[in-house]
């Protein structure tokens, strides 16, 4: 009775090892391979669509990044050698902000195009940089934004119905900044108001603010827009209330934007990045059009005297206190 007590559970042992053993393992899943994305951005304000480029790319699954980051080129003299500079790193695609920086990639891929994914362009078609924004043909795609610098101008006067003459400066070499300073001067027109005009040639020319100036009215310029942004955090700009193109100058102090926010933008990024690795052409992604929202700086309005009614900031999709 003992040793039959003792032989059963032994056999099952014996038995299970022998199952075991006619077992095959599963295989463990390759690991995905190690995606290089260099980032390309003329000024710091336009940087800041790449702060979260890995974390939303997580959350389109694509988990293996190395993020090669120059820095912002600080000029659009310095964009060609920091291309070089990326395109020498094997990369698997780039992803470039402003349209001085996304003609430099454009320049520079043209014999070895690799995809890549501009965020934002004002004006891609007009550019030059897509054939269309529904089949963009070639290997760039991307996010544009709209053309909202007339309702900036339009917003601009309901907050502030006392101004008249606003300064806008503005980059000649710059597509993008020649866009908006076209599309403001035609808004100008229509709403009675005398536009300020400084053309700014690089980064060494001075912003001349005029003494008549009543508003500052800033394109869609990353290297303005950056230099406008240190000017917010260093001086309050004469007590002028400013308009911007984005939530970022907003919140460095710019009064009202009617624009995008660049954490959207990111997330537009990463979309379309993760098709591209999924193997979809760049020239067949429609380009995405950011929306706009209005935000409004509460304290920049305090610091420039303005009493905004509830009615008005009923219709602000972002307040800052």
């Amino acid at each position: 009775m003992r040793l039959v007590y003792w032989t059963v559970p032994l056999l099952l042992v014996a038995l299970s090892l022998l199952l075991l053993r006619g077992t095959p393992l599963e295989p463990a899943a390759p690991e995905a391979p190690l995606v290089r994305i260099g980032v390309v951005s003329l000024g710091a304000t336009d940087h800041a669509v790449f702060a979260h480029l890995k974390e939303e790319l997580a959350a389109q699954g694509i988990t293996r990044v190395s993020v090669i980051d120059p820095g912002p080129a600080g000029s659009r003299e310095r964009l060609p050698a920091l291309v070089k500079g990326l395109l020498a790193q094997q990369l698997d695609l780039i992803v470039v902000s402003t349209t001085p920086a996304t003609l430099a990639v454009r320049e520079a891929t043209l014999r070895n195009p690799i995809p890549v994914v501009f965020a934002p362009v004002n004006d891609p078609v007009g550019s030059g940089i897509v054939d269309n924004l529904r089949h963009p043909g070639g290997h760039f795609t991307g996010v544009s934004t709209r053309n909202d610098d007339p309702v900036r101008l339009a917003w601009l006067i309901q907050v502030a119905p006392h101004v008249k003459r606003v300064y806008i400066p503005y980059s000649p070499a710059d597509a993008s900044s020649m866009h908006s300073l076209l599309r403001a001067r035609e808004a100008a027109a229509l709403l009675g108001l005398e536009l300020l005009e400084q053309a700014v040639e690089g980064v060494d020319t001075p912003l001349r603010i005029p003494s008549e100036a009543q508003a500052v009215f800033v394109p869609r310029d990353g290297m303005l827009e950056t230099r406008i942004g240190r000017m917010l955090h260093d001086q309050p700009l004469s007590g002028l209330p400013v308009v911007a193109p984005n939530l970022t100058l907003v919140e460095q102090g710019a009064l009202l934007t009617y624009g995008f926010t660049h954490q959207r933008i990111g997330a537009l990024v990463a979309h379309l990045v993760a098709q591209i690795l999924r193997g979809v052409s760049p020239a067949d992604l429609p380009v995405e059009q950011v929306e706009s929202n209005l935000a409004i700086n509460l304290e920049s309005a305090r610091r420039v005297g303005l009493v905004l009614n509830e009615e008005l900031l009923r219709q602000a999709h972002i307040i800052l206190p």
